[in-house]
């Protein structure tokens, strides 16, 4: 793996080239890269017992934008309904639902936390990211909630391999703003536990210290932390 690579993809949302920095990078080069930019966007995560590297890379103009909480927990048949809340795969005619959601739910993503990614950027971000589920560009499957018939929520998930043992990880979920505190998360996260079982050794999630109130869901429904990471980012604009 490169130390400093290129993510075309966010660059392309964000305007100006964007280049990872594995958190194994050389401070020296990675200075010297940066030196070389005229105008850039840097990110990198690092573990948080790695505090010598989150100065080292401060002093470099990167800042931490996002404490991101990684939870797991064994996948387990946990059927649970939620009463008035029904939970689909994503079809294509709630598109333009889905994507309104994507621009609209999310508060506390790194893009967003972020104060000089503006808002509307950010929130194409997602919007593009929830596409890429739709066009099967991306992830196994979006799962949507349902109230009423309208879409109030959605949960994408992804597949990987850890040591190899398989994992399914939500990649992302949000809730239409209109619909919190309704009980569409939590049927989300039952239908992914269900869409997990014998498909997977783990499940995983992660979210941002910030957003208390996904980190209580989470534990509420038998996950624990099992890591922890500072998502840090740095502008260039000389």
């Amino acid at each position: 793996m490169a130390v400093i690579s290129e993510d075309s993809w966010l660059a392309e949302r964000i305007g100006h080239d964007v280049f990872t920095i594995d958190a194994g990078a050389p401070i020296d080069g990675v200075r010297a890269h940066i030196a070389s930019q005229h105008r850039a966007m840097y990110q990198t995560r690092v573990s948080a017992e790695r505090v010598d590297v989150v100065r080292g890379l401060g002093h470099e103009g990167m800042y931490v934008v996002d404490l991101t909480l990684t939870f797991g927990r064994r996948p387990t048949l946990d059927p649970h309904a939620v009463a008035g809340v029904a939970i689909v795969e994503a079809a294509a005619d709630q598109e333009e639902q889905l994507l309104a959601i994507a621009a609209s739910a999310f508060r506390y993503s790194r893009f967003h936390l972020d104060p000089l990614i503006p808002a509307a950027v950010a929130n194409r971000i997602k919007q593009d990211w929830v596409e890429s589920y739709l066009r099967g560009r991306r992830g196994e499957k979006l799962l949507v909630a349902l109230i009423g018939g309208t879409v109030a929520g959605f949960l994408g998930i992804l597949a990987d391999q850890e040591d190899s043992r398989a994992l399914l990880t939500i990649d992302l979920v949000a809730v239409a703003p209109e619909c919190r505190s309704q009980g569409v998360a939590t049927a989300l996260t039952h239908a992914f536990l269900v869409e997990a079982e014998d498909h997977c050794d783990e499940v995983r999630v992660g979210t941002q210290a910030a957003n208390i109130g996904a980190t209580r869901l989470y534990e509420r429904l038998g996950f624990s932390i099992v890591n922890t990471e500072y998502a840090m980012h740095g502008h260039i604009d000389t």
